[in-house]
């Protein structure tokens, strides 16, 4: 590892020198406000949650909670999600 002012002043006393790079700036799109939900059942939020049990086991769960209400719709291992959401989302 070289020390940057250093080869700052070796290029200088060389007559040499380095293009620094320009960052490349892109425009972002207008960002619009979310609408917040006004009934239950409107709009919900998916988590996968990884945990570790005493013995030592990972296990991994799919939360799905209602944002307007807060509440829980389901909970579900992580290799049994892909059998569907659809049992999941029962009131």
């Amino acid at each position: 590892m070289v020390n940057h002012k250093r080869v700052e002043r070796i290029y200088n006393e060389e007559g040499l020198w380095v293009r620094k790079r320009t960052r490349k700036r892109m425009k972002g799109a207008p960002r619009q406000a979310l609408q917040p939900p006004v009934r239950p059942n409107q709009q919900w939020a998916m988590d996968f949650v990884s945990d570790a049990l005493a013995e030592g086991r990972a296990i991994r769960t799919l939360n799905v909670v209602d944002v307007f209400t807060r509440g829980l719709g389901g909970t579900r291992k992580a290799r049994d999600v892909e059998h569907g959401l659809d049992n999941l989302l029962i009131s």
